[in-house]
Protein backbone atom coordinates (compact mmCIF):
# COMPACT_ATOMS: atom_id res chain seq x y z
CA UNK A 1 0.00 0.00 0.00
CA UNK A 2 1.32 3.45 -0.86
CA UNK A 3 1.78 6.08 1.86
CA UNK A 4 -0.94 8.18 0.24
CA UNK A 5 -3.51 5.47 0.89
CA UNK A 6 -2.46 5.22 4.53
CA UNK A 7 -2.82 8.99 4.97
CA UNK A 8 -6.33 8.76 3.48
CA UNK A 9 -7.40 6.01 5.87
CA UNK A 10 -9.62 6.48 8.90
CA UNK A 11 -7.59 6.80 12.12
CA UNK A 12 -7.60 3.74 14.34
CA UNK A 13 -10.22 4.05 17.05
CA UNK A 14 -12.71 5.92 14.83
CA UNK A 15 -16.34 4.96 15.55
CA UNK A 16 -18.62 4.51 12.57
CA UNK A 17 -22.03 2.80 12.36
CA UNK A 18 -21.61 0.89 15.62
CA UNK A 19 -18.12 -0.31 14.79
CA UNK A 20 -14.64 0.71 15.93
CA UNK A 21 -12.09 0.98 13.15
CA UNK A 22 -8.78 -0.82 13.57
CA UNK A 23 -5.69 -1.09 11.36
CA UNK A 24 -5.78 -0.99 7.56
CA UNK A 25 -5.70 -4.48 6.04
CA UNK A 26 -5.43 -3.38 2.44
CA UNK A 27 -7.02 -1.36 -0.28
CA UNK A 28 -7.66 -1.11 -3.97
CA UNK A 29 -8.47 1.59 -6.47
CA UNK A 30 -11.97 2.09 -5.07
CA UNK A 31 -11.87 1.13 -1.41
CA UNK A 32 -10.00 0.84 1.87
CA UNK A 33 -10.30 -2.28 4.01
CA UNK A 34 -9.94 -2.22 7.80
CA UNK A 35 -9.94 -4.69 10.63
CA UNK A 36 -12.60 -3.60 13.09
CA UNK A 37 -14.74 -4.52 16.08
CA UNK A 38 -18.50 -4.77 16.31
CA UNK A 39 -19.14 -2.66 19.43
CA UNK A 40 -22.37 -4.44 20.38
CA UNK A 41 -21.36 -8.07 19.75
CA UNK A 42 -17.64 -7.60 20.46
CA UNK A 43 -16.61 -9.66 17.45
CA UNK A 44 -13.84 -8.91 14.98
CA UNK A 45 -15.03 -7.84 11.54
CA UNK A 46 -13.78 -6.44 8.25
CA UNK A 47 -14.94 -2.96 7.25
CA UNK A 48 -14.71 -2.08 3.58
CA UNK A 49 -15.03 1.66 2.97
CA UNK A 50 -15.84 3.12 -0.44
CA UNK A 51 -12.94 5.48 -1.08
CA UNK A 52 -11.89 5.80 -4.74
CA UNK A 53 -8.49 7.47 -4.82
CA UNK A 54 -9.10 9.11 -8.21
CA UNK A 55 -12.37 10.80 -7.34
CA UNK A 56 -12.49 11.19 -3.53
CA UNK A 57 -10.67 12.96 -0.75
CA UNK A 58 -10.90 12.99 3.04
CA UNK A 59 -12.09 16.14 4.81
CA UNK A 60 -11.03 16.11 8.42
CA UNK A 61 -10.45 12.68 9.90
CA UNK A 62 -13.56 10.90 8.59
CA UNK A 63 -15.72 12.74 6.04
CA UNK A 64 -15.37 11.65 2.41
CA UNK A 65 -16.24 13.95 -0.47
CA UNK A 66 -15.87 13.97 -4.23
CA UNK A 67 -12.96 15.87 -5.72
CA UNK A 68 -13.84 18.93 -7.82
CA UNK A 69 -15.24 17.84 -11.17
CA UNK A 70 -15.45 14.19 -10.08
CA UNK A 71 -18.93 14.12 -8.50
CA UNK A 72 -20.48 11.99 -11.22
CA UNK A 73 -17.60 9.50 -11.19
CA UNK A 74 -17.78 9.29 -7.40
CA UNK A 75 -21.54 8.68 -7.36
CA UNK A 76 -21.38 6.06 -10.14
CA UNK A 77 -18.78 4.15 -8.15
CA UNK A 78 -20.85 4.46 -4.99
CA UNK A 79 -23.82 2.88 -6.76
CA UNK A 80 -21.63 0.00 -7.91
CA UNK A 81 -20.32 -0.39 -4.36
CA UNK A 82 -23.90 -0.72 -3.08
CA UNK A 83 -24.68 -3.20 -5.84
CA UNK A 84 -21.64 -5.24 -4.76
CA UNK A 85 -23.02 -5.41 -1.21
CA UNK A 86 -26.46 -6.38 -2.48
CA UNK A 87 -25.06 -9.13 -4.69
CA UNK A 88 -22.86 -10.56 -1.93
CA UNK A 89 -25.69 -10.58 0.61
CA UNK A 90 -27.90 -12.70 -1.66
CA UNK A 91 -25.49 -15.64 -1.95
CA UNK A 92 -25.12 -18.51 0.50
CA UNK A 93 -21.94 -20.51 0.06
CA UNK A 94 -18.99 -21.34 2.34
CA UNK A 95 -16.72 -20.15 -0.48
CA UNK A 96 -18.33 -16.69 -0.75
CA UNK A 97 -17.69 -14.25 2.08
CA UNK A 98 -20.89 -13.21 3.84
CA UNK A 99 -22.08 -9.60 4.11
CA UNK A 100 -23.15 -8.79 7.66
CA UNK A 101 -24.23 -5.20 7.10
CA UNK A 102 -24.20 -2.31 4.65
CA UNK A 103 -24.63 1.30 5.73
CA UNK A 104 -23.96 4.88 4.70
CA UNK A 105 -21.90 7.27 6.85
CA UNK A 106 -19.27 10.01 6.49
CA UNK A 107 -20.47 10.86 2.98
CA UNK A 108 -19.64 7.37 1.75
CA UNK A 109 -20.66 3.75 2.45
CA UNK A 110 -19.36 0.67 4.25
CA UNK A 111 -19.65 -3.09 3.84
CA UNK A 112 -19.21 -5.18 6.99
CA UNK A 113 -17.99 -8.78 6.64
CA UNK A 114 -16.68 -11.52 8.93
CA UNK A 115 -12.97 -11.39 9.69
CA UNK A 116 -11.26 -14.55 8.43
CA UNK A 117 -7.81 -15.74 9.44
CA UNK A 118 -5.60 -16.80 6.55
CA UNK A 119 -3.50 -15.66 3.61
CA UNK A 120 -4.34 -14.82 0.02
CA UNK A 121 -3.05 -17.06 -2.73
CA UNK A 122 -0.87 -14.17 -3.86
CA UNK A 123 0.75 -13.99 -0.41
CA UNK A 124 1.22 -17.76 -0.33
CA UNK A 125 2.84 -17.97 -3.76
CA UNK A 126 5.07 -14.97 -3.11
CA UNK A 127 6.10 -16.70 0.11
CA UNK A 128 7.24 -19.76 -1.84
CA UNK A 129 4.19 -22.04 -1.77
CA UNK A 130 3.25 -23.97 -4.92
CA UNK A 131 0.63 -26.53 -5.81
CA UNK A 132 3.04 -29.43 -6.31
CA UNK A 133 0.42 -32.09 -7.01
CA UNK A 134 -3.16 -32.61 -8.08
CA UNK A 135 -4.31 -32.67 -4.47
CA UNK A 136 -2.92 -29.19 -3.75
CA UNK A 137 -4.39 -27.82 -6.95
CA UNK A 138 -7.88 -29.29 -6.60
CA UNK A 139 -8.12 -28.30 -2.93
CA UNK A 140 -8.12 -24.70 -4.12
CA UNK A 141 -9.75 -24.86 -7.53
CA UNK A 142 -12.74 -27.16 -6.88
CA UNK A 143 -14.23 -25.08 -4.02
CA UNK A 144 -13.75 -21.90 -6.06
CA UNK A 145 -15.54 -23.54 -8.99
CA UNK A 146 -18.40 -24.46 -6.66
CA UNK A 147 -18.67 -20.90 -5.38
CA UNK A 148 -18.57 -19.42 -8.86
CA UNK A 149 -21.24 -21.92 -9.98
CA UNK A 150 -23.46 -20.51 -7.22
CA UNK A 151 -22.97 -17.04 -8.69
CA UNK A 152 -23.64 -18.22 -12.23
CA UNK A 153 -26.86 -19.99 -11.24
CA UNK A 154 -28.08 -16.66 -9.83
CA UNK A 155 -27.20 -14.89 -13.07
CA UNK A 156 -24.08 -13.14 -11.78
CA UNK A 157 -20.47 -13.23 -12.90
CA UNK A 158 -17.59 -12.58 -10.53
CA UNK A 159 -15.33 -11.05 -13.23
CA UNK A 160 -12.50 -10.35 -10.79
CA UNK A 161 -11.00 -13.73 -9.94
CA UNK A 162 -7.30 -13.39 -9.11
CA UNK A 163 -4.86 -14.71 -6.48
CA UNK A 164 -5.31 -11.56 -4.40
CA UNK A 165 -9.08 -12.14 -4.21
CA UNK A 166 -8.84 -15.72 -2.91
CA UNK A 167 -8.14 -16.13 0.80
CA UNK A 168 -7.06 -19.54 2.07
CA UNK A 169 -8.26 -19.83 5.65
CA UNK A 170 -6.08 -21.38 8.32
CA UNK A 171 -8.11 -24.60 8.00
CA UNK A 172 -7.33 -24.77 4.28
CA UNK A 173 -10.69 -23.69 2.79
CA UNK A 174 -10.43 -21.03 0.07
CA UNK A 175 -12.87 -18.11 0.06
CA UNK A 176 -13.57 -15.49 -2.60
CA UNK A 177 -13.21 -12.24 -0.66
CA UNK A 178 -13.78 -9.40 -3.13
CA UNK A 179 -16.83 -8.81 -5.29
CA UNK A 180 -15.96 -5.34 -6.56
CA UNK A 181 -16.24 -6.45 -10.21
CA UNK A 182 -19.28 -8.76 -9.77
CA UNK A 183 -22.36 -7.89 -11.77
CA UNK A 184 -25.41 -9.45 -13.33
CA UNK A 185 -24.57 -11.07 -16.64
CA UNK A 186 -26.13 -9.39 -19.64
CA UNK A 187 -26.40 -6.06 -17.82
CA UNK A 188 -23.62 -3.52 -17.33
CA UNK A 189 -21.07 -6.03 -18.57
CA UNK A 190 -19.52 -3.43 -20.83
CA UNK A 191 -18.46 -1.34 -17.82
CA UNK A 192 -14.97 -2.67 -17.14
CA UNK A 193 -12.45 0.15 -16.61
CA UNK A 194 -9.10 -1.24 -17.77
CA UNK A 195 -7.46 0.14 -14.64
CA UNK A 196 -9.64 -2.14 -12.49
CA UNK A 197 -8.61 -5.37 -14.24
CA UNK A 198 -5.98 -7.83 -12.98
CA UNK A 199 -3.39 -8.29 -15.76
CA UNK A 200 -2.83 -11.96 -16.48
CA UNK A 201 -6.14 -12.99 -14.91
CA UNK A 202 -8.66 -10.85 -16.80
CA UNK A 203 -10.03 -12.40 -20.00
CA UNK A 204 -9.65 -10.67 -23.36
CA UNK A 205 -13.34 -9.78 -23.63
CA UNK A 206 -13.04 -7.62 -20.51
CA UNK A 207 -10.40 -5.48 -22.22
CA UNK A 208 -12.35 -5.32 -25.47
CA UNK A 209 -15.55 -4.33 -23.71
CA UNK A 210 -13.66 -1.73 -21.70
CA UNK A 211 -12.63 -0.21 -25.01
CA UNK A 212 -16.19 -0.45 -26.30
CA UNK A 213 -15.38 -2.64 -29.30
CA UNK A 214 -15.93 -6.15 -28.02
CA UNK A 215 -17.78 -8.59 -30.24
CA UNK A 216 -18.58 -11.02 -27.43
CA UNK A 217 -19.09 -9.70 -23.91
CA UNK A 218 -18.16 -11.27 -20.59
CA UNK A 219 -20.06 -14.31 -19.36
CA UNK A 220 -19.54 -17.55 -17.49
CA UNK A 221 -16.50 -18.23 -19.69
CA UNK A 222 -14.84 -15.10 -18.33
CA UNK A 223 -14.73 -16.54 -14.80
CA UNK A 224 -13.48 -19.88 -16.13
CA UNK A 225 -10.55 -18.04 -17.73
CA UNK A 226 -9.77 -16.34 -14.42
CA UNK A 227 -9.89 -19.63 -12.50
CA UNK A 228 -7.65 -21.29 -15.09
CA UNK A 229 -5.16 -18.44 -14.84
CA UNK A 230 -5.12 -18.82 -11.04
CA UNK A 231 -4.44 -22.55 -11.46
CA UNK A 232 -1.51 -21.78 -13.75
CA UNK A 233 -0.19 -19.25 -11.25
CA UNK A 234 -0.24 -21.52 -8.20
CA UNK A 235 1.46 -24.33 -10.12
CA UNK A 236 4.18 -22.26 -11.82
CA UNK A 237 4.47 -19.20 -9.59
CA UNK A 238 4.26 -17.05 -12.74
CA UNK A 239 1.53 -14.62 -13.74
CA UNK A 240 0.21 -15.63 -17.18
CA UNK A 241 0.76 -13.40 -20.18
CA UNK A 242 -1.90 -10.68 -20.53
CA UNK A 243 -4.85 -12.14 -22.42
CA UNK A 244 -5.03 -9.51 -25.14
CA UNK A 245 -1.34 -10.04 -25.89
CA UNK A 246 -2.00 -13.76 -26.31
CA UNK A 247 -4.54 -13.05 -29.05
CA UNK A 248 -1.89 -11.74 -31.42
CA UNK A 249 0.94 -14.05 -30.33
CA UNK A 250 0.44 -16.67 -27.63
CA UNK A 251 3.86 -17.26 -26.08
CA UNK A 252 2.47 -18.76 -22.88
CA UNK A 253 4.30 -21.95 -22.01
CA UNK A 254 1.80 -24.75 -21.20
Amino acid sequence: MTPRREISALPEGTRVGGFTVGPVLGGGKSSLVYKGVDDSLLRTVVLKEYFPAESASRRGSAQVEAKPGRQGQFEDGLRRFGAEAGAMSSFRSPVLREVLQYFAANGTAYIVMPYLEGKTLRQMVRGGWRATGAGDLLAVILPILEGVFTLHKAGYGHFGISPGNILVQDGGRPVLIDFGAARRMGRDTTQFPVTDLSPGFAAKEQYYDAAGDGESGPGTWTDIYGISAVAYYIVTGNIPEISISRVAHDALRP
